[in-house]
């Protein structure tokens, strides 16, 4: 399973009978690109590009008068925009949305915003796993500190805070660690995936120790 991506001069993508990439046009494109090798271990027209790329072994193959892969980063994103200008093409996802470049997809003329470059990039799920371990660990200092003073009312407000800290802390390490297993099932920002992992355990481990 998965969600493919296909450089094609049709729209939609499946109705490219009457405008298909040639088999030779594709071949020509692997022969004059140095980042591109194919690899016929996987088929005559299966070439593995040796671009920048989150993903373990990016590839496009060629077939039925278009170029395909499944679940590409950004990085293979761009690099299939590129091909797909040499070629006349446009790049279009299953659901038929076209790639823009730069991350932006069809209907977002402004371009993307800084949520959705933070939340697209690889590395938020480590971003969020750091900050719900600070968040974590302020919150048991408050809950320390609320517990230990004898007079509750002049800390009345850190019981609130405690309560946002602590909730927002787990909500953040739980879809941390669930954005990390998904980076490696499907292989999309693999290398942030672990580090995430590491300092989610590292979080409930200190919770387990200080409770």
């Amino acid at each position: 399973m998965g969600y493919d991506f296909h450089i094609t001069r049709a729209d939609p993508w499946w109705e490219n009978d009457d405008r298909p990439i040639a088999s030779d046009q594709w071949l020509k494109i692997v022969e004059d690109d140095p980042e591109l090798r194919l690899d016929p271990s996987n088929g005559p027209y299966f070439a593995l590009w040796v671009g920048d790329s989150e993903i373990e072994g990016p590839w496009l193959d060629w077939a039925d008068g278009r170029i395909s892969t499944k679940n590409p980063d950004r990085a293979l994103l761009d690099k299939m925009l590129e091909i797909a200008r040499r070629l006349g093409a446009n790049v279009l996802g299953d659901d038929g949305e076209p790639y823009l470049g730069k991350g932006r997809f069809g209907g977002d003329p402004r371009g993307e915003s800084v949520l959705s470059r933070v939340v697209g990039s690889p590395w938020s799920p480590l971003a969020v796993a750091v900050v719900s371990a600070v968040f974590i660990v302020v919150s048991l200092m408050l809950d320390e500190r609320f517990r230990l003073t004898d007079a509750p009312s002049p800390y009345f407000y850190l019981g609130f805070a405690y309560l946002f800290l602590a909730c927002a802390g787990m909500i953040g390490l739980i879809s941390s660690s669930a954005l990390a297993v998904g980076a490696l099932f499907f292989r999309r920002g693999v290398r942030y995936a672990v580090p995430t992992l590491v300092v989610n355990g590292a979080t409930i481990s200190y919770l387990i120790f200080v409770t």
